[in-house]
């Protein structure tokens, strides 16, 4: 499994040699690809031969590409070869409509659960304002606690004339920080041969 995350800022290429990943910039640096877990090419000069492309597949690595304004746009995930996969994926496809509304009823209130405890970590009010949120999420959560929730978060946690739709630092932060977790969770559920793109509202 592996634990480096690497971001590449500065014109390069990206070869493979050796199950190593080969990294040219003003330096030749060579690293394992079994090491590898992430790695999010900022820069818009560098070149990534189809073959390294294939290695960072075989080993699960997640890649990220970015747009002009160093945003994560795009991610590439690896086809997995599991003879269970087709069985898992009929399995998803069997769920009941209310099997997947409870399932996202339970994601849901862990999330704001979640928030609850980000905010008491941060010594930030709100904490209890969203547990108790979190007992009022129905099945499906067709009365959208998730968003009201999520905009009572974030104004205990940047002020309360903080909305996700301002251009702002904070945001581009966060979008960031979204886009790389989305893509290493997509990853994990590849992984296990849950697909990703199914949702389970």
């Amino acid at each position: 499994m592996g634990w480096r995350h690497l971001l590449i800022r500065k014109p390069g290429k990206l070869s493979v040699r050796y199950n190593q990943l080969v990294i040219e910039q003003e330096e030749k640096v060579s690293i394992p690809l079994e090491d590898i877990c992430s790695i999010i090419i900022e820069e818009q000069a560098v070149s990534v031969t189809a073959a390294a492309l294939s290695k960072m597949a075989e080993h699960n690595i997640t890649l990220f590409t970015c747009d002009q304004k160093r945003l994560p746009n795009g991610v590439l995930q690896p086809f997995q070869k599991h003879s269970r996969q087709v069985g898992v994926l009929h399995m998803q496809y069997a769920y009941s409509k209310p099997f997947k509304k409870r399932i996202w009823q339970r994601i849901v209130i862990q999330k704001l659960i979640n928030q609850g405890k980000c905010l008491e970590f941060l010594n930030k009010e709100g904490a209890d304002d969203l547990y108790r949120i979190s007992k009022t999420v129905d099945s499906g959560d067709s009365n959208n606690r998730e968003a009201y929730g999520a905009k009572k978060y974030f104004q205990y946690l940047f002020g309360s004339e903080f909305t996700r739709r301002s251009d702002s630092v904070v945001n581009a932060s966060l979008n960031y920080g979204y886009a790389i977790m989305r893509g290493l969770v997509a990853r994990s559920l590849v992984g296990v041969t849950i697909q990703p793109h199914h949702k389970v509202s």
